[in-house]
Parts: C-alpha cells; sequence; structure tokens
C-alpha cells in the first residue's frame, strides 16, 4: 500500500499494541463491579440502534451477565469475556 516499507511495519506495531493495551485496560476494570459490563451495554446498544439491529442479542447477554456482576460481583469475565468484547 505505501511505498516505505517501514511505516507499514510501524503501523502494524503500534496497532497490535493498543489493541493490547485495550484488552488488558477492559481485564483490568472488570474486577470493578458492573463498570465494564454496564459500559459495554450502552455501546452495544448504541451500535445496535445506528448500525446492526443483530447486535441486540450481545445487549441481552450482557444485561443477563450484569445481573450477576451487580455489587457484590459472584461472576466476573475473564479474559475471554474481556477480549470478545
Amino acid at each position: 500500500i505505501y511505498e516505505n516499507h517501514y511505516i507499514t511495519i510501524i503501523s502494524l506495531i503500534a496497532f497490535a499494541f493498543v489493541i493490547t493495551a485495550i484488552i488488558n485496560l477492559v481485564n483490568f476494570m472488570d474486577g470493578l463491579d458492573g463498570l465494564v459490563g454496564g459500559c459495554m451495554v450502552l455501546c452495544f446498544l448504541n451500535l445496535s440502534i445506528t448500525n446492526d439491529i443483530n447486535l441486540f442479542l450481545i445487549v441481552g447477554s450482557l444485561f443477563g451477565f450484569l445481573i450477576w456482576n451487580w455489587h457484590p460481583a459472584t461472576i466476573f469475565m475473564g479474559d475471554v469475556g474481556s477480549t470478545f468484547l
């Protein structure tokens, strides 16, 4: 795409770093009761209204998760849930 391949390589490394940082931040915030689930409900609700109605399935799943993740939390997302979101 670019004439200079160094820019492409540096961009890919930066993109991988940012994605890894976002996954780790979501995983870290999962320890706070209901914070990640509540924020993701709002994000996916907005996306489902504006873009794709099929995302309501994720919103429903997050509401079911929030019942058990509210204070005092009995379950957490873990690595798989934070990577998915």
